[in-house]
Formats: C-alpha cells, sequence, structure tokens
C-alpha cells in the first residue's frame, strides 16, 4: 500500500502522560495480551530501531488516553500466538496517522498505513474504527503501532476473532444507526413543523439538530468514510466546524426558545460571549492551529451547558413552562458531556459508555427538547383558546352595548336626516341661486366683450363714414355746376340766340377743369372710405366667424390681424405692436372663431397691462405677437412689457371670477374662458411673467385635432 505524504511536524516537547484508562476488551482465544507504549519527542524512530528500543513501559490496560503529545506513540503489542483469523481494532476514528507493523519471530510479515491523512479508501478494510487483520501464526506474535495526532491520543484496543469482529461491528452499527435514525427523523420532523407553522424555535432547533448529528458523524468518522473520503484535510476541518456551529445554533435556540431577552435580558452577553468562543474556534482551525481550536470546544462545551443551566435555572424561578423542559433536557446532556469532556480530558477512564456519552447525551436531549416545543406548542394553543374565549366574551358584551348604541344611533341618525333634508333644500336654493348669478356674470362677459367689440367697430368704421360724408357736400355742389353747364350747351342745340356765349360764360364762371379734377378727388375719397369699411366689415366677420361653428383649418395669421382690428380703436396710437409672424406656418384645424376670443381677451388684458404701467423717457408700451411651428404643434406667443403679475396671481388667473381690475372694469371669467377654449383644443398654456417686466401667454396648439374631438 502506497503511503500519502503527510503536511505534518513534530516540534520537541515534554512528555505528558496522564493516566491509563480501564480495559474492556474480550479476546477470542483466552490467551494473554502483553500491551507496552513508548512516547519519542525527539527525532522519529524508524521501525527497526523501535523493535530493538528497551524502553518500553509495560501497562495492564487495553485502553491508553495520552493528551499534548507532540511526538510519536509507540504501542507495542505482544501475543503468544494466532491461530485463528483475528484482527485488531482501534476504536478511536480520530488518529491522523497509524503505522502497522506485524513481526513474527523478530521477523516482519505485515505493513499497513492508515489514519485520517490518508484516503479512506487505502484502509485495508473499509470502516470508520482501525481494523487491522493478524496474519494467524503459532509463533509469537509483536505489533509495533506508530500513532501520531495533532488531536489527543485516544487508543482504545481489541483483539476480536473474526466472528466476534461481525458481531461487534453489527452492534456498533445498530447503536449509531438508533442514534442518527433518530437525529434524522427529530431533524425532519422539528423542520416540518418549523416552515408550516414559521415558529423561528423550531427552524433554530432543527439547525441545532443538524449540526450536533453533523458532529457526531464527525467524531464516528462517517463523514469521512461517505462525504469526504478523498480529502483528508476537508475531513479534519469538518470536526471542528461542525461542532462550532451545533455550539452556536444551540446558543441561538435558547436565546430564543427561553426568551431570554424578556425573562433574562442581563444574561444575553454571556450567551453572545459563548457565540464569539464558537467563532474564535473555527478561525483558529481555519489558520491551522487545531489544538487551540480542540481546547475552546472542549472547554467552551462545558461552560456554555453550566451557563446555559443557570439561565434556565433563573428563568424557571419566574414560571416559565419552557424552562423546565430545558432544565431536564439539558441537565441529561450536560451530565453526558461532562462525562464526554473528562474522558476527552484525562480525568476519566475510556469505556463503552464514557466513550459514546456525548451521543447517548444529545439523543436524550434531541427527544426531550422536542417534547418541549411540542408542549410549547400545547401552551400556545391553550393560550389561544383562552384568548379566543375571552374575546368571545368581549365580543358578547360589545355586541350588547352595540346594539344599546345602535338603537340611540338610529335616533340621532333619523334627527341629523331630518337636518341634512333641510340644509339640502337650502343649499339647493343657494345653488340655484349661484347658477343664475353664474349666468348673469357670463351674460355680462359677454355683454362686455360685445360693447368693447361694438366700441372697437363703431370706431375703425366712423372714420371711413366721415371721409365720405364729408366729400358728399362738395361732390353735390360740383355736380350742380356741372348740371348747370350741361343745361346751358342745352340751349345751344335748341337753337337759342346768344347761347354759345353764355355757355361759355357758365363754363369760365364754374371753372370747369377745377370742377372736373375735384370730381374725380371726391369719387375717389370716397371710394377709399367704402373699400376700408369693406376691409372693417371684413375683418370683423373674420374675427366672429359667425358663418363658422364648425372645426375647420384656419390662418392663425389672419385671425390675429382681425384681433388688432377690432382693439385698434382701444390701442390707440401710444401702443407699438410688433408682429413677428412665420410667413410659413401652415394652417391649423380649429374653431376660429373660439380661437380668436382667446386671442381678443389675452391682447386686451396686455392693453390694460401696459396702459396702467408709467414708463421711464424714451421707452413705450409694446405689445409683441410672435408664431413659430415646432414639430406637430404651432406655438403663439403674446407678450408685453406691462406691469406683470406676482406668483400669487399667476397661478389664479384662470380661476372664474378673479380679477385684479377695479370693479366695474372686469367680470374674472375672461381667462377663465380662454382656458375652456384652450382645454376644447387640445391645446396647452403657460404664463411667464415677471412683476415690473411684462408677461408672455405661450399657447400651443395642435396642427391636427384628434379623430375623437367633441
Amino acid at each position: 500500500m502506497q503511503r500519502i505524504s503527510l503536511p505534518y511536524k513534530f516540534k520537541n516537547r515534554s512528555f505528558v502522560f496522564l493516566c491509563l484508562a480501564l480495559a474492556l476488551s474480550f479476546f477470542s482465544n483466552g490467551q494473554d495480551v502483553k500491551v507496552l507504549f513508548q512516547i519519542n519527542e525527539g527525532a522519529p524512530y524508524s521501525i527497526d530501531e523501535a523493535v530493538s528500543s528497551s524502553a518500553f513501559e509495560a501497562t495492564e490496560n487495553m485502553s491508553l488516553n495520552f493528551q499534548n503529545v507532540t511526538g510519536e506513540l509507540w504501542v507495542k503489542i505482544e501475543l503468544d500466538s494466532v491461530e485463528t483469523d483475528s484482527y485488531l481494532i482501534l476504536s478511536n476514528p480520530l488518529i491522523d496517522s497509524i503505522c502497522y507493523y506485524q513481526y513474527v519471530d523478530n521477523r516482519a510479515v505485515d505493513t499497513i498505513y492508515a489514519g485520517d491523512f490518508y484516503l479512506f479508501k487505502e484502509r485495508s478494510i473499509t470502516h470508520p474504527k482501525f481494523i487491522f487483520p493478524i496474519s494467524p501464526s503459532n509463533k509469537s506474535i509483536s505489533i509495533f503501532l506508530r500513532l501520531k495526532s495533532e488531536d489527543q491520543l485516544f487508543v482504545p484496543i481489541e483483539i476480536k476473532s473474526k466472528e466476534e469482529l461481525t458481531e461487534t461491528l453489527s452492534s456498533f452499527n445498530l447503536i449509531k444507526g438508533v442514534y442518527f435514525g433518530i437525529v434524522i427523523v427529530m431533524f425532519l420532523y422539528n423542520l416540518f413543523i418549523g416552515l408550516t407553522t414559521k415558529e423561528k424555535s423550531y427552524n433554530l432547533y432543527a439547525a441545532y439538530i443538524f449540526f450536533i448529528g453533523s458532529a457526531q458523524a464527525s467524531l464516528e468518522g462517517y463523514l469521512f468514510q461517505y462525504i469526504f473520503p478523498n480529502s483528508p484535510i476537508l475531513f479534519n476541518h469538518s470536526i471542528i466546524a461542525t461542532s462550532a456551529m451545533g455550539g452556536i445554533s444551540a446558543l441561538l435556540f435558547t436565546k430564543e426558545f427561553l426568551q431570554v431577552k424578556k425573562y433574562a435580558p442581563k444574561w444575553i452577553a454571556g450567551l453572545n460571549v459563548f457565540i464569539g468562543v464558537y467563532m474564535a474556534a473555527l478561525v483558529f482551525d481555519l489558520m491551522g492551529f487545531k489544538s487551540i481550536s480542540n481546547n475552546l470546544l472542549n472547554t467552551g462545551g462545558l461552560t456554555v451547558g453550566i451557563y446555559a443551566l443557570s439561565v434556565a435555572g433563573v428563568i424557571a424561578k419566574q414560571k416559565f413552562r419552557p424552562a423546565y423542559f430545558f432544565l431536564i433536557a439539558w441537565s441529561f446532556f450536560m451530565a453526558l458531556l461532562i462525562v464526554y469532556v473528562l474522558r476527552n480530558l484525562n480525568v476519566v477512564d475510556g469505556n463503552v459508555f464514557t466513550n459514546n456519552s456525548f451521543m447517548i447525551g444529545s439523543a436524550i436531549q434531541i427527544v426531550l427538547l422536542s417534547i418541549a416545543l411540542a408542549d410549547r406548542i400545547n401552551v400556545l394553543r391553550r393560550e389561544k383558546e383562552e384568548s379566543q374565549a375571552d374575546a368571545l366574551r368581549v365580543s358578547l358584551e360589545n355586541e350588547k352595548i352595540i346594539k344599546e348604541q345602535n338603537v340611540m344611533l338610529e335616533q340621532r341618525v333619523d334627527e341629523r336626516t331630518m337636518e341634512l333634508q333641510e340644509t339640502n333644500e337650502e343649499l339647493t336654493v343657494t345653488l340655484t341661486n349661484l347658477r343664475e348669478t353664474q349666468s348673469q356674470l357670463v351674460d355680462a362677459e359677454k355683454m362686455a366683450s360685445l360693447g368693447q367689440l361694438t366700441a372697437g367697430i363703431a370706431h375703425e368704421i366712423n372714420n371711413p363714414i366721415n371721409f365720405v360724408t364729408s366729400n358728399i357736400g362738395p361732390l353735390k355742389r360740383d355736380l350742380e355746376d356741372v348740371y348747370e353747364l350741361i343745361d346751358a350747351y342745352d340751349k345751344i342745340e335748341d337753337g337759342q340766340p346768344n347761347t354759345i356765349d353764355e355757355a361759355r360764360r357758365v363754363k369760365k364762371d364754374i371753372d370747369y377743369d377745377f370742377v372736373k379734377e375735384e370730381i374725380d378727388t371726391l369719387v375717389n375719397g370716397i371710394s377709399d372710405g367704402a373699400e376700408r369699411t369693406s376691409e372693417i366689415v371684413k375683418g370683423l366677420r373674420n374675427f366672429s366667424r359667425l358663418d363658422e361653428d364648425a372645426l375647420k383649418v384656419a390662418d392663425i395669421h389672419e385671425g390675429l390681424d382681425s384681433t388688432l382690428v377690432i382693439l385698434k380703436s382701444k390701442m390707440g396710437s401710444e401702443i407699438n405692436v410688433v408682429k413677428d409672424f412665420d410667413k410659413d406656418l401652415p394652417l391649423v384645424e380649429c374653431f376660429p372663431g373660439k380661437l380668436n376670443q382667446v386671442f381678443m381677451n389675452i391682447l386686451n388684458n396686455g392693453i390694460y397691462a401696459v396702459q396702467t404701467k408709467v414708463y421711464e423717457r424714451g421707452k413705450r408700451p409694446t405689445i409683441t405677437l410672435k408664431t413659430r411651428q415646432e414639430n406637430n404643434a404651432v406655438v403663439i406667443t403674446l407678450s408685453d412689457n406691462g406691469v406683470g403679475m406676482d406668483e400669487q396671481t399667476k397661478n389664479k388667473i384662470f380661476d372664474p371670477f378673479f380679477t385684479t381690475k377695479d370693479v366695474g372694469e372686469g367680470t374674472g371669467l375672461g381667462m377663465s374662458i380662454v382656458y375652456k377654449i384652450m382645454d376644447k383644443h387640445r391645446g396647452t398654456m403657460n404664463v411667464e411673467s415677471t412683476v415690473g417686466k411684462g408677461s408672455d401667454f405661450i399657447i400651443t396648439l395642435p396642427l391636427r385635432q384628434p379623430n375623437n374631438f367633441e
């Protein structure tokens, strides 16, 4: 068998031999077996040096227990003879390196290498225990064992016949099977309960069972056999890891199950310290300080148990029922754990009971704490039933009170209903009055707009009409002179005497050439007045769109121009109007008449704003009209350099009946109407204004209205 090189270095330290354990083995042939041992802390012995050494010490015990051995432990077993197939058994599965040598009459006949630092499959017999076959011989046999381990060297030696070995292994497997069967059943039971009830105690306890079972499987070598057969290093780390995680999960379960935070808050710090100890054991093991990790686990396990019992005792005094179950279960576990730790510390002998005390204690604890958790569920159920009974009693009392209150409430509801009916009637009357008032105000706004429109039209038409009227008198006089001249020439045709001279005199008196020129001038003036009047009428028609009450495409510029015509008389000659029109602006689908109403209301407010402001020398009131196209929309900006608005006023300009004008000058409905018209056009209006600098009204209209436009 090929030997695997070990990452192992021995240092010279003083030999420590604490005690010898009791012999508990039986032998198949009843012959005497002599056991000798020798600890070599110097340079490693060779087998030849061991065979010739006279430093072996004899012992009557078949179980050797050493602690902190830093060198090699040599064990020499002398047998008179072995006539049948027999086996040497080392029951401790946690020995790092074992070299087995069999000599017959001082002649080597067999050499076997095994241990936790070798692959599991290289064992002569694949079992967690170390089992070596003894070659039969009728001569004296000497067996040499060279043992090395970072852990405590506990060497229980047994020699069995083949039949006894089979019986022993069957009993061993039965005991371990019962234990791990209990662990698996309790783990699955508590895990199922924890997942279904979402009770944290069950989940923590399931974790504790898993890790404590895994730790026992490591200590018994099963993890090496079934999980890490090809990785001795991982197996050796798993012993510390599972034991430390078992301790951490036990402490977390203790905190939750005993409700330490509620009943013994001062003891939580100690539990957290022990959690830190177990975590330190994990860290030291990963750093390679295995002996420190083992010491922390051995001493920590004992002190943690005592501390947990103390916490449970304090809480039990407060008559918390789960604490009694915890004390019973933990007492069993602690008693047997103490036995196991004392065996590791070499205080008590190693035997079947002490070697399995940890396993026995954990099995008892697992079962008892599962019963305790079940009892806790029963307690919670009883408390829930009592709570439900109390709730039912309170509910019945509340029902009685509610019935009594319902009677009173119905009376009050009837009274309140009568009051509400009266109030509703009053509100109906008030609402009717409000609607009538609103209608009157809207009519007033319409009349005000109409009056403004009428005044503007009258002013605009008055100028050309006056021009026509003033030309009619002179034109009539000139026509009379012409008629007189025509009559004079008519007499010439009749043959009357001296008529030619008379006609010439009339022509000279009326200054015929001047009359003809004046008639042309007067007729042209009357024609211009008529055309101007026609343009005003056309602008009025474009503004009002009285003949168009349907959605159609319209020229925005035409609507703006017609609005300016209507407002020209109000603006006078003092207000400067600036037009910045996009000549390529497309036609817009809209209600032209309503859109012109928007322009008129905004420009009317702009005129008021610039007329109210007092300008510095060199500056004059200005209203700017700007149009442009953006994507599928038209943007119309109406700006003024008037008094402007503060933020509070700007936020209210679209509210009905809000106005900044003096009483009698505005109804406060103009901008409200503008907002409704813009909403109907699916357009938007943004207002930007600064006090003392003016306001910008930015109108955005889609070029085409959606199909569902109403």
